[in-house]
């Protein structure tokens, strides 16, 4: 979260011709961290505040599940459900795009990533991010 506060100059503002921004933020920052709920959240909320505040069309993200990651355990499964519950409850993102929901494994508690489209159970490959990317409603996202 607090990463992200400092790249948006460079990976958004910096941009030109920026119109969308996707916030997908908090994962690194739960499984390698003590990230809080309430420090996530209030990381959300201050870039969400920014790129409102300048125009932009903000979109969040829901943190993928991570179950199956060697840092992953059930408190900090607490953070990230909470963390997303929040994103898809707060409004304070314009759209909100369900990557938790999109490379489940359904049926899988605690929520994982499927094996096929992870190695070490968080970043997706190939297929993963595939799988992301159906996730995302162009038609709703650019109306």
């Amino acid at each position: 979260g607090i990463a992200m506060e400092r790249r948006l100059e460079e990976d958004v503002f910096a941009v030109a011709g920026v119109k969308y921004v996707m916030v997908l933020i908090g994962i690194n920052d739960i499984l390698t961290g003590n990230a809080t709920s309430a420090g996530l959240i209030a990381a959300h909320e201050r870039v969400a505040g920014v790129l409102n505040g300048a125009g932009l069309v903000t979109i969040g993200g829901l943190m993928l599940p991570c179950a199956r990651h060697r840092k992953w355990t059930a408190e900090k499964e607490a953070v990230r459900k909470e963390v997303n519950d929040w994103v898809k409850k707060s409004g304070v993102y314009h759209h909100v795009v369900d990557f938790e929901k999109a490379v489940w494994k359904e049926g899988s508690e605690p929520m994982i990533i499927k094996e096929e489209w992870s190695e070490d159970g968080l970043h997706p490959n190939d297929e993963g991010y595939k799988a992301m990317a159906k996730a995302v409603d162009v038609v709703k996202l650019f109306q």
